[in-house]
């Protein structure tokens, strides 16, 4: 089977996979990065080939760690050899590329055993549960050097995507589609679109804690809004520093909106300015979380292109991974999405991080 190599995280990695090396990336910030798996090589050499491509690529990711688990059909003595070959090639990778393994497990069906991060460390015998890889030193070490710890699962994480009753969204699609029709036959909707807008992402800034939900009204407008270009750069911009005057000029047609946007977003891709406030940038997401969940098919792919752009923006390519991916997905036609997922597999990050590479 040809490696594969997915990012930033692969929808295969649902349940332990078998005979297969995965690495976890894990970003200065102490966020958990892309993931990578490949089939387990077999011999010094294949796995020397194998890590000098892998490697350097999460390294291009922008990650400082890395955590290495071999799964394998048992744990010794039969995978013992294989293991060692690429044990010694992941050591010898990662310190060419200057980056730490904190840990390297080696699981099987119902044990694990932690392996030497470096050729430095002494092999130990120590070996437990597979349930027991929670404590150890990964996570003593993440502590002790101040990283956040997130707990819970993938679908955890994502729970903010979950759909709405079927219904419930059917009966949002129709409103849309009505709002849809006036705006093409010349009553356009895009100015009451955007204070509808602003006022959802006040809203949601006031009440961080609270789950965010649209009136229905509300939520078909929006969605009615967001397949325009200029509206979607609108609300995409708005949340970035200086991006109130462009998009203004983007729902005004200013002749000036298109220099302005190339502009602004300039400076998001290279400049090194400020982070995001996460704040601001917070509101915006819930409402576009709420927005996916109430949206009927063809209708998401939308609000879901502009949550991967600020998550990408936030530095969170899990989310904007996934995101982009549904949109993908989704039956409505985004732009914005492909170009996302383009910048997270060249392992372009935004300006601020001052981790930018070209897009390839």
């Amino acid at each position: 089977m040809p490696e594969t190599f997915s990012a930033p995280f692969p929808r295969s990695w649902v349940s332990a996979p078998e005979h297969s090396l995965v690495i976890l990336g894990i970003a200065p910030s102490g966020r958990l990065g892309p993931i990578a798996r490949v089939d387990f090589p077999d011999d010094h050499a294949e796995a020397a080939a194998l890590l000098g491509k892998l490697v350097p690529q999460l390294a291009g990711f922008g990650v400082s760690h890395l955590i290495a688990v071999a799964y394998t059909r048992h744990v010794e003595p039969e995978t013992a050899a294989s293991v060692r070959a690429v044990l010694e090639a992941l050591w010898e990778r990662a310190e060419a590329t200057d980056l730490t393994t904190l840990a390297v497990w080696h699981v099987g069906p119902t044990l694990y055993r932690a392996l030497p991060a470096t050729a430095a460390e002494p092999v130990t015998d120590r070996s437990g549960l597979v349930d027991d890889l929670y404590s150890g030193r990964v996570l003593a070490e993440l502590v002790a050097e101040g990283r956040p710890v997130a707990t819970g699962t993938r679908e955890d994480l994502f729970a903010c995507l979950t759909p709405a009753a079927d219904v419930h969204r059917a009966s949002i699609g129709a409103l849309a589609e009505r709002y849809r029709l006036e705006t093409v036959s010349g009553s356009s909707h895009l100015e009451a679109g955007f204070l509808t807008w602003l006022e959802e992402v006040e809203r949601a800034r006031t009440t961080p804690d609270a789950v965010h939900e649209l009136t229905p009204d509300a939520a078909a407008l929006l969605l009615a809004c967001l397949p325009v270009d200029e509206f979607r750069d609108a609300v995409m911009v708005d949340s970035l520093p200086g991006g109130d005057p462009v998009a203004r000029a983007l729902l005004t047609e200013d002749p000036r909106s298109a220099a302005l946007l190339s502009e602004l977003l300039e400076t998001v891709f290279t400049g090194a300015q400020t982070p995001p406030d996460p704040a601001v940038v917070g509101g915006a997401r819930r409402v576009l979380e709420a927005l996916v969940r109430q949206a009927p098919a063809g209708l998401a792919a939308h609000p879901l292109a502009v949550l991967a752009f600020l998550a990408w923006w936030q530095d969170e390519t899990l989310m904007a991974g996934e995101a982009a991916q549904r949109a993908a997905e989704d039956q409505g036609a985004s732009t914005l999405a492909p170009l996302v997922t383009k910048m997270l597999g060249a392992g372009f990050r935004p300006g601020w991080t001052g981790a930018s590479l070209p897009v390839r």
